[in-house]
């Protein structure tokens, strides 16, 4: 993953999320002083006071940032993108062989809702040579189940995502995500993250949960059990117990999803690292940051109700048949699902 032997990292967002990005960032510069990196961030119209932020945490670490105005992803689409929820910023990763410079052999795509608290010089040199990309396996089943992915064949979160470029290049990956939103006219289940497990099945190697340490891994980690019970997972379809408890004690990169109240940039965050974030925040252009109160996000989130949803017997029914699941997508979502793999 190198432009001179650098290690190229990708950032893309708004004004929403600058100063989320700004953090993260911060905390992958600080804990990885000696490693050779270019930051690479696609600002959606933010600021110019957000961008010099960013240029003189930087600076500050004497590495080198490039900011570049993100394209129109409609445009690059041919589709109005149906994001819900999601920020645009999300989609530009399915572009990233086509957007990124040819030179560039591997890029770590990293969503700015994260902290980097560790050395992750090592995840630069997973090997990828016959992968599309590595990732985290999801912490919850409700978008795998919608999919109607085999227990066999695991679903990924893209948050922390490590990208073999010329791999994409050479199976022209971009060309097959253009013509899979072409056929489900914009629409998704799951943002990017449903084309990159649809499309990338069976060619995505799993990456150990350090790398993307969400809630619901200390969930596992407190009754295993209890937590394969609660978001819909067979003990086959996902870490082991030690495996979760060893990435937690080892934890390399924090990822932030989920709900308001487990954001720490929102009052009241239940996030058991939530307090680790506050203390870069404090060491960075944003320290003055006023926090706001975690609004009750009721039938917003897409995964909560997918969750509800499958709880119930008539979900379970869904679940249980291809045809009735296939039926339930064209119907709710607007296009007939197809893993393609």
């Amino acid at each position: 993953m190198n432009q001179g032997g650098k290690n190229v990292i990708v950032y893309a967002g708004d004004n929403n999320y600058a100063m989320m990005t700004g953090v993260s960032i911060y905390s992958l510069l600080k804990n990885n002083m000696d490693t050779d990196m270019l930051i690479y961030i696609f600002s959606h119209a933010m600021t110019e006071k957000n961008k010099k932020n960013f240029e003189l945490i930087a600076k500050q670490f004497g590495k080198k940032i490039i900011i570049k105005e993100m394209p129109d992803v409609d445009i690059l689409s041919g589709k109005n993108l149906q994001i819900g929820n999601w920020a645009k910023s999300t989609y530009l990763r399915l572009f990233a062989s086509k957007l990124l410079p040819k030179e560039y052999n591997r890029v770590l795509w990293v969503d700015g809702d994260t902290l980097v608290v560790d050395d992750v010089s090592e995840l630069f040199k997973v090997d990828i040579e016959q992968y599309a990309c590595a990732a985290v396996i999801d912490s919850a089943s409700g978008f795998k189940l919608v999919h109607g992915f085999k227990k066999s064949e695991p679903y990924f979160n893209a948050g922390v995502l490590l990208i073999n470029m010329e791999y994409w290049r050479e199976n022209c990956i971009c060309e097959k995500f253009l013509a899979e939103i072409s056929r489900r006219k914009g629409h998704s289940i799951d943002s990017d993250q449903s084309y990159i497990n649809c499309l990338l099945k069976g060619h995505i190697k799993i990456l150990n949960p350090q790398y993307n340490v969400m809630y619901r891994w200390y969930l596992a980690a407190d009754d295993y059990t209890k937590y394969l019970k609660m978001v819909g997972y067979q003990s086959c379809e996902v870490y082991d117990e030690v495996t979760i408890k060893n990435g937690i004690q080892n934890a390399k990169i924090y990822h932030y999803a989920g709900t308001n109240n487990f954001r720490p940039w929102f009052k009241g965050c239940q996030h058991p690292a939530g307090k680790v974030w506050l203390e870069y925040l404090r060491q960075t252009p944003w320290k003055d940051y006023v926090f706001k109160e975690a609004e009750c996000q009721k039938e917003a989130n897409k995964f909560q109700q997918i969750v509800r949803q499958y709880r119930s017997l008539r979900h379970k029914i869904i679940c249980s048949f291809w045809a009735t699941r296939l039926l339930y997508v064209r119907c709710k979502f607007g296009f007939w699902l197809k893993n393609i793999g």
